[in-house]
């Protein structure tokens, strides 16, 4: 039992020295989050995204734990100020300016919009989620600039295979593979309570919905296949098998989550292109782009020893 442990925990100690969280997953992700963050921010009128929802006071509310936000650190007649704020930490992760810096800066705004603006969809709840977790992945890229290549990894050694920042960035990959997967998991368990999900009609009534519905020549076509039975039973039930399976690839090895990845742009651009919410699905593209597309290279001949190493400690000592 002993001898499995070590060996379990020398193959965990070689996956952390292989990762680097420096790859291009991560920015393309971070990107895609604060694009759409943008977008609302600037689309998107003030009275919008601040509206009185039943009973409560007109948003942003400011207490509690929310304080913090950036929209009740400004005067409340100057919007404006926090907007601007906000768009400029934006605009740096686009760009990926300093990413450990950027990255703080990146869940604070995730952060403020979560829990200061009203806002239809769950898209900014999980874009706050995501961007703390990329913090873990951030703080370890020491680039200036997170599109350029980053170096070549030092060779590894028995006693530096440990680093602390490989470890949090690891750690901070494995929770986010995690909260994306239950994010689809939770999604398809949930529709299955739902009636018209588990008859396959969901997808007929929300091409026609008055707010969210489908619009224009995609309006017309999607309205024409979810007029069939067998149309609209594929689309709707379609959508919870996708939703499952990107739970489980997700957690699958590096095939898998390109599939996971293939699934999710097919899912999202659909929901964009058939209802509009685009600001949801390029949050959820960008948290399944880093989720899925981060390689762990494979093993090479150098990392031998430090298993051999670990086994040994496992071994009967004679004499």
């Amino acid at each position: 039992m002993r001898q499995h442990t070590l060996v379990a925990l020398a193959r965990l100690q070689d996956s952390i020295s292989r990762f680097d969280s420096r790859q291009p997953a991560v920015q393309v992700g971070r990107t895609l989050i604060a694009a759409s963050q943008i977008l609302t921010l600037t689309v998107t009128p003030w009275t919008r995204l601040t509206p009185q929802i039943l009973d409560t006071p007109a948003a942003p509310i400011c207490r509690g734990v929310t304080r913090p936000s950036l929209f009740c650190l400004t005067p409340d007649d100057q919007p404006a100020i926090a907007i601007v704020v906000a768009l400029v930490v934006l605009a740096a992760v686009c760009a990926g300016v300093v990413p450990r810096v950027t990255g703080l800066a990146h869940a604070w705004v995730s952060y403020s919009i979560a829990v200061s603006l009203g806002l239809p969809d769950g898209g900014e709840q999980a874009a706050q989620v995501v961007t703390v977790l990329l913090i873990g992945l951030t703080v370890a890229d020491e680039r200036v600039i997170a599109w350029r290549r980053s170096p070549a990894p030092a060779a590894t050694s028995v006693t530096s295979v440990t680093s602390v920042t490989q470890g949090i960035a690891f750690a901070s990959w494995w929770l986010l593979r995690l909260q994306v997967a239950g994010i689809y998991l939770h999604s398809a368990i949930a529709k299955l309570g739902v009636e018209d999900w588990v008859n396959g009609s969901a997808l007929y009534y929300v091409v026609r919905d008055p707010s969210f519905g489908a619009s224009g020549l995609v309006g017309e076509a999607l309205r024409t296949v979810t007029s069939t039975p067998l149309g609209v039973a594929t689309l709707t039930w379609g959508t919870v098998v996708t939703e499952a399976g990107l739970a489980v690839l997700l957690l699958m090895g590096p095939r898998a989550r390109r599939l996971a990845l293939t699934a999710a742009l097919v899912l999202h651009v659909g929901i964009i292109v058939g209802i509009g919410l685009w600001s949801f699905a390029l949050i959820m593209i960008g948290s399944v782009w880093v989720a899925a597309d981060l390689p762990v290279p494979a093993r090479s001949a150098s990392d031998r020893p430090v298993t051999t190493m670990w086994r040994n400690q496992g071994a009967p000592r004679s004499g």
